[in-house]
């Protein structure tokens, strides 16, 4: 362990193996939730497989220039989306400052005029916002036994459909929003949410892990074939890259789901609520 610091959100640690950090909450029984893995050496590599789902967006906006992510955390999304689309502009929206303070010195978080980070809570941002993004990354977790967030930890203000209404809203056209969910209680009636905000939807598994990925549009969704196509590109475009990179986007589209065919669960018994 290289850092701890309490914030009014969450225990928060930064760990370290090798070149590898982690940024953690933790709750009061010791419990850690790993929120940022990154490895210094690679960080455009996704080190955490659900962050591997989200890249699937850049096939459907292969030519991404406005990027917001909300739940910044340590930064791996930001370091991922500059490898994907290189000059993208990329807002992020965190509620802690402490995360960000961490983020910037232990995670290499860039600090230059392409990125802007937004020291706030998503349900204020968002709505007050007049920027349009081709892609939206919501990426929001706190501490799961905290209050006012589902089992999962997702605050649950982000989860109303009038919330996603003003989130569809800062979505431009011929761009979606892609979401980074569990299939822990609650998942149902958020998918559903999404979709009648959005109007439509694509559910993707991330193989391994709970996590659920939703891609969210006002506007039709390309294709299978189109998807393919475009997701091959990006991983012959990344493989060249320097240095090349590992992650192939192509296979991950074999896990999509039918839409609201994932059944809900019972609560992690790692939580523990007041």
């Amino acid at each position: 362990m290289i850092a701890t610091v309490r914030s009014p959100y969450s225990t928060i640690e930064v760990l370290e193996r090798g070149r590898v950090r982690t940024l953690a909450f933790v709750q009061d029984g010791g419990t850690r939730w790993p929120q940022t893995v990154l490895d210094l050496d690679r960080p455009h590599e996704p080190a955490m497989p659900y962050l591997r789902g989200m890249a699937l967006s850049l096939a459907y906006v292969p030519k991404a220039r406005a990027a917001l992510v909300v739940g910044l955390g340590g930064g791996a999304a930001v370091h991922l989306l500059r490898r994907l689309a290189p000059g993208v502009r990329i807002v992020g929206i965190e509620i802690d400052p402490a995360v960000v303070r961490l983020a910037r010195a232990y995670f290499a978080l860039p600090d230059d005029a392409d990125i802007q980070v937004v020291v706030g809570d998503a349900l204020d941002v968002v709505p007050t916002s007049q920027d349009r993004f081709d892609l939206v990354w919501m990426d929001v977790f706190l501490d799961p036994s905290a209050p006012g967030t589902n089992a999962s930890g997702i605050p649950r203000g982000t989860t109303t459909e009038a919330f996603l209404r003003t989130l569809a809203a800062r979505v431009r056209r011929g761009g979606v929003a892609v979401f980074n969910l569990h299939h822990k209680s609650g998942f149902s009636a958020h998918l559903a949410a999404i979709e009648r905000a959005f109007g439509h939807v694509h559910v993707y598994a991330v193989p391994g892990t709970g996590h659920r990925i939703v891609v969210a549009a006002t506007e039709p969704l390309p294709g299978p074939a189109a998807l393919a196509r475009r997701a091959r590109r990006i991983d012959e475009r990344t493989a060249r890259g320097t240095p090349p990179s590992s992650l192939r986007l192509a296979p991950l589209l074999r896990h999509r789901l039918p839409t609201g065919d994932d059944p809900n669960r019972a609560p992690d018994p790692r939580i523990r609520r007041p």
